[in-house]
């Protein structure tokens, strides 16, 4: 397999082991604890240990609140922040940052459990010096500033480095407007890599593959000079970005606000022109059961802006919605 061993990835999923290495490291680190050691106060977040997707996690209240055996629990401190997703490329030795995007969790419009994973858009690059932003809520920026952008680089190169990680991997983060904090390590091909993959018109998967399976034509990771949205090279050290940007792509997916029965989704499949991303992935074949809870399917959108993409996404969202009939 194309992975890391199980020694590997047990060690990279202990929170109390990484959080230790970063703030060793001089890089911001997220308080944990583990259940032996229930927090005070309601300023935490209660995480299944090995979690993905978001399943499992709830604020912390009181110890009533546990239901799972106890060394399968512990406790991040909660910070209310926009949510990021990088995806790194390793080799055992070193890290680059293969791309970053926004994740969207908990939405209203996707009827998701408040803390579940309900898509990805990207990509987000590292803003000139002298570059401004709109005003607009963080996740519909196409930029961070460049120092969150490094440091987010040398998170994932000191994770990648201590725990000797090799192929992609992906950091959740959660950025306040001040400090990124790592929330959570996934040492696998994760769910933005789709998006990164279309907007780039690069396969990740295929870089991933020749880390285990070298040729000729790939030697060690190299560092590549860092591009703007524009895909001029910045004058700077930092976005030591994969590429240039073809286009922004968003991910939805959408969950039974009810249990229902899957309707035929034909008319909302249909490709427009000059799109390369499908409108429409994940559709349950018509007639089948989806319990409430269940992801019904996943919307995606592209356009020449994120804020475009955004609002690409959402109309596509609401003819989904109206399809299904089962509007949240």
């Amino acid at each position: 397999l194309w992975g890391n061993p199980g020694d590997v990835v047990r060690a990279v999923r202990n929170p109390v082991r990484v959080a230790h290495l970063l703030r060793k490291r001089g890089l911001p680190a997220l308080d944990v604890r583990a259940v032996s050691e229930p927090p005070d106060d309601g300023d935490w977040l209660m995480k299944p240990m090995g979690g993905a997707g978001g399943a499992g996690i709830k604020p912390w209240r009181t110890a009533s609140a546990i239901r799972r055996p106890l060394c399968s629990i512990y406790f991040q401190r909660w910070v209310t922040a926009a949510s990021l997703a990088a995806v790194f490329l390793a080799d055992g030795q070193s890290a680059q940052l293969a791309g970053l995007s926004w994740q969207l969790v908990g939405l209203c419009s996707s009827h998701a459990p408040p803390f579940a994973y309900c898509g990805s858009i990207g990509p987000v690059f590292a803003a000139d010096r002298d570059q401004k932003g709109t005003g607009a809520s963080p996740s519909r920026e196409a930029t961070i500033p460049s120092e969150t952008y490094r440091q987010i680089e040398q998170i994932g190169e000191a994770i990648a480095t201590a725990f000797g990680l090799r192929g992609l991997f992906g950091c959740d983060l959660v950025w306040d407007g001040h400090t990124v904090w790592l929330t959570e390590v996934n040492p696998r091909y994760t769910a933005s890599v789709e998006v990164l993959e279309h907007a780039f018109q690069r396969s990740l998967l295929e870089s991933h593959r020749h880390v285990f399976e070298p040729d000729d034509r790939n030697g060690p990771i190299q560092r590549r000079p860092p591009v703007s949205v524009s895909g001029e090279p910045y004058k700077t050290e930092a976005n030591l970005q994969v590429g240039s940007v073809h286009r922004f792509v968003g991910k939805q997916i959408l969950y039974a606000p009810r249990s229902m029965v899957a309707p035929p989704m034909e008319d909302v499949r249909q490709t427009e022109q000059g799109d390369v991303v499908p409108p429409l992935a994940d559709v349950p074949a018509p007639g089948t059961p989806i319990l409430a809870g269940q992801p019904i399917c996943t919307v995606l959108a592209q356009a020449d802006t994120l804020p475009a993409c955004w609002e690409r996404l959402c109309e596509r969202v609401e003819k989904v919605w109206d399809r299904l009939t089962v509007k949240p």
